[in-house]
């Protein structure tokens, strides 16, 4: 919409008004209905976007540190099933490598 785009370049409300009184040929308080409504909108979709990357944020984060518990638990089981199995050693002699 020409609103939008108009309002990501940058321009004061004044300006926008004025581009949409001059492109669209409407009254001077129907472009500032027009753009202060567009304003809302996007004030509204920001809020909804804020909130959701919120969640995320929040629920990424919780995955992250219950996956780290999870790690430990495993790690700690499994070094203590390690220590459970006998070590098999060689028999003491000498050792010369092949050259």
């Amino acid at each position: 919409m020409l609103i939008n785009q108009l309002m990501s370049e940058g321009n004061t409300q004044e300006a926008l008004i004025d581009t949409v009184v001059g492109r669209t040929k409407v009254s001077r308080a129907e472009a500032t209905r027009a753009v202060e409504q567009a304003q809302q909108t996007a004030r509204v979709a920001l809020d909804k976007t804020a909130e959701a990357l919120a969640h995320v944020m929040l629920w990424g984060s919780l995955s992250l540190i219950l996956g780290a518990i999870a790690a430990g638990l495993g790690g700690s089981v499994g070094a203590r099933d390690l220590r459970r199995i006998p070590v098999q050693r060689a028999p003491d002699r000498d050792y010369t490598p092949a050259v």
